[in-house]
C-alpha cells in the first residue's frame, strides 16, 4: 500500500513537470482589457499582448497577429439581429461538414454560450458563440488540437478569458 501511494505521488509529480514543460507558462498575473466602445471587460495573462483589428476585433496573444507564438484568442463582435445563441450556433455549424465538431454549453457572465470544438482551418479552433444585446460575440481560441504543443497554454488562456468576461464592466 505504501509503495502504491509513493508511486501515485511520483506519477502526479511527473505529470505536473510534464505539463509545465509543454510550453511557455501562462502568467498567473493578469491585466484587464476594458473595451468601453463594445461594453465588455476581460482579464488576460500579463505576459500576453493585445492587438485590435477591423472595427470590432481584438486578438490576445504573445507577439503580433502575423507573428504570434503559442496560444491565441480572438474576440469579434457582430450584429445578430434577432438571432438567438442557439440559432447562431446552428448557422455557424452549417458551414462545416465535419462530423468531428463537438458542441457544449457553458455559462459566460451568467448567460448561456455555445462552445464548438474541432473547427477546421489553418489551425484547429475552439469557437464560443453568445448573443448579448443583439450582438454576436464570437471567441476563437487556437490551437484547439490536443496534439499541438501549445494546447495546454490555450486551455489556460481559455479559462482566464471565459471565467473573467464581463458584459457590463463597472467604470
Amino acid at each position: 500500500m505504501k509503495a502504491s501511494l509513493s508511486t501515485s505521488i511520483l506519477a502526479l509529480l511527473c505529470l505536473a513537470l510534464l505539463l509545465t514543460a509543454c510550453g511557455p507558462e501562462i502568467s498567473e498575473e493578469t491585466k484587464i482589457l476594458v473595451e468601453e466602445n463594445q461594453k465588455y471587460a476581460v482579464s488576460y495573462p500579463a505576459n500576453f499582448d493585445v492587438e485590435y483589428y477591423g472595427t470590432h476585433g481584438v486578438a490576445i496573444m504573445r507577439g503580433t497577429r502575423e507573428n504570434f507564438k503559442g496560444a491565441r484568442a480572438d474576440i469579434n463582435i457582430l450584429p445578430s439581429g434577432s438571432m438567438t445563441t442557439q440559432a447562431a450556433a446552428l448557422e455557424y455549424l452549417s458551414m462545416y461538414s465535419n462530423d468531428e465538431l463537438t458542441t457544449t454549453t457553458i455559462t459566460l457572465d451568467n448567460e448561456e454560450a455555445i462552445v464548438i470544438d474541432g473547427v477546421p482551418g489553418k489551425e484547429v479552433t475552439r469557437t464560443v458563440l453568445i448573443i448579448h444585446n443583439d450582438q454576436l460575440y464570437k471567441f476563437n481560441f487556437v490551437p484547439a488540437n490536443p496534439d499541438d504543443s501549445a494546447f495546454v497554454e490555450m486551455e489556460a488562456l481559455y479559462k482566464v478569458i471565459i471565467e473573467s468576461f464581463d458584459f457590463d464592466p463597472e467604470p
